[in-house]
């Protein structure tokens, strides 16, 4: 799923995210860097990112998210 989102178009990803995809991915490398968010088990670093950054933008809860 969020791969499709990262690979796909570009106004479409700013859309969802917030932010252009190499502030993203900028944002990602700081926060890997300089505060360790890792890939656990199931999920990417990338795909923690991405939820945490759509539930900042639609200020929906986890439980409205999985929705």
């Amino acid at each position: 799923m969020f791969g499709e989102c990262l690979a796909g178009h570009a106004e479409q990803f700013c859309r969802q995210m917030g932010m252009e995809n190499f502030v993203f991915r900028r944002l990602l490398y700081d926060l890997q860097r300089r505060c360790g968010l890792h890939t656990t088990r199931h999920v990417s670093a990338e795909e923690q990112l991405a939820i945490f950054l759509q539930i900042a933008r639609t200020g929906l809860c986890n439980s409205e998210m999985q929705e």
